[in-house]
C-alpha cells in the first residue's frame, strides 16, 4: 500500500470518527435537554415520514449516482454535465414532488399518529412535518455531491460533510432551544444540511457545473432510470 492511499485512509478514518463523537454529542444534548417531554415526542412523531422518505430516496440516489458517474468517468476521462444533468434533474425534481406531497398529506396522515394531541399540538405537529419535508430533497442533493467526489476519489470532504451537519445541530439546539424548544432541532436539522450542501458545493464549484447547466430531464440515462433498466 503506498503512503499517499495510507494517508488517504487515515485522514478519512479520523475525521469518520470525529463526525461520529459529534453524532454522539448531539444525541446526548438532545438527550439531556428534553429527554421524553410531550414535545420531544410531538417532534419524533412529525419527523417519522419526512426521515423515512430522505432515508429512502439519499441511499437510492447514491446507489444510482456512483456506478453512473463512474461509467462517464471511465467513457469521457472528464466531466460531461451535458449528461449528468438529466438523471440529476430527473432525481431532484422527483425529490420536490414528495416533498410536496408530504406538505399536501401531513394534515391526514398525522390524524393516524396524533389523534391524541390537542388541536395546537395537532397544528404544531403538522408544521414540523412539513418543515422537515425539506430534508428530501436537501438529501438528494447531498448524495448526488458526495457520489461526485468519491468518484474523483476525494473522500475526506465528504466525510468532513457530516461534521458540519453535526456542529450545526448541536448549535442550533443549544443556542435556540429556549426559544423554540423541540424546533431547535429542526431549525439545526434543516441548516446542518443546507450548509452541508454549501460545503460540499465548495469543491465541486472548481468542476465547473453550472457553466453549461441544462434543465433537461430526458436523455438515454433518465430514460433507463426511469425503466429501471441497467444503464
Amino acid at each position: 500500500m503506498s503512503e499517499r492511499i495510507s494517508k488517504t485512509i487515515f485522514s478519512v478514518a479520523i475525521i469518520i470518527l470525529l463526525s461520529r463523537l459529534l453524532g454522539f454529542v448531539r444525541e446526548m444534548v438532545i438527550a439531556n435537554v428534553f429527554g421524553t417531554s410531550a414535545d420531544y415526542d410531538i417532534y419524533l412523531i412529525a419527523v417519522m415520514l419526512p426521515a423515512l422518505a430522505y432515508g429512502v430516496i439519499n441511499f437510492a440516489s447514491i446507489y444510482f449516482f456512483v456506478p453512473f458517474l463512474s461509467q462517464q468517468q471511465n467513457k469521457e476521462n472528464k466531466t460531461n454535465w451535458t449528461v449528468i444533468y438529466p438523471p440529476l434533474n430527473l432525481i431532484l425534481l422527483s425529490s420536490f414532488i414528495i416533498m410536496f406531497i408530504i406538505i399536501a398529506s401531513a394534515p391526514y396522515i398525522m390524524k393516524i399518529y396524533g389523534s391524541q394531541f390537542s388541536d395546537e399540538k395537532f397544528a404544531q405537529l403538522v408544521l414540523y412535518s412539513r418543515l422537515t419535508s425539506l430534508m428530501v430533497l436537501l438529501g438528494t442533493s447531498e448524495a448526488f455531491m458526495r457520489a461526485f467526489l468519491n468518484v474523483k476519489k476525494i473522500f475526506t470532504f465528504p466525510a468532513g460533510g457530516f461534521i458540519v451537519y453535526n456542529l450545526f445541530c448541536i448549535s442550533s439546539i443549544y443556542f435556540l432551544y429556549e426559544t423554540f424548544s423541540v424546533g431547535s432541532i429542526i431549525i439545526g436539522v434543516l441548516a446542518g444540511l443546507f450548509f452541508q450542501n454549501i460545503f460540499l458545493l465548495s469543491k465541486i464549484i472548481s468542476y465547473k457545473p453550472f457553466k453549461n447547466y441544462s434543465p433537461k430531464i430526458i436523455n438515454e440515462y433518465s430514460n433507463a432510470l426511469l425503466k429501471l433498466q441497467e444503464l
